[in-house]
């Protein structure tokens, strides 16, 4: 619920749909959601994955981790924030062939 929150205050971030129990899919605001998670995941800060919601590329935060502290979280949004602010611009729409 946390990083929900965060998300809803960050005009850098847009929540994709309302989180479920465990997972909170989102996008930042004009970057890829792929390239993000791939960033994060190469420079060894977070494993995050990303999927397609509503013809949408976005990124799926899973908060299984019972451990989990609201400074994780908030940890976690940072770090997401400061490699997106060193990607270039990208979509996230998706186009499927037919």
């Amino acid at each position: 619920r946390h990083a929900a929150d965060l998300i809803r205050r960050d005009d850098r971030l847009v929540l994709s749909v309302e989180p479920d129990w465990l997972t909170v899919c989102f996008e930042a605001v004009g970057k890829s959601s792929e390239a993000l998670c791939a960033a994060l995941t190469e420079r060894g800060l977070l494993n995050i994955g990303y999927g397609i919601v509503n013809g949408r590329s976005v990124v799926r935060l899973v908060t299984s981790n019972a451990s989990f502290e609201i400074d994780d979280i908030e940890r976690m949004i940072s770090e997401l924030l400061e490699i997106a602010r060193g990607l270039p611009d990208g979509d996230n729409s998706v186009q499927f062939d037919s």
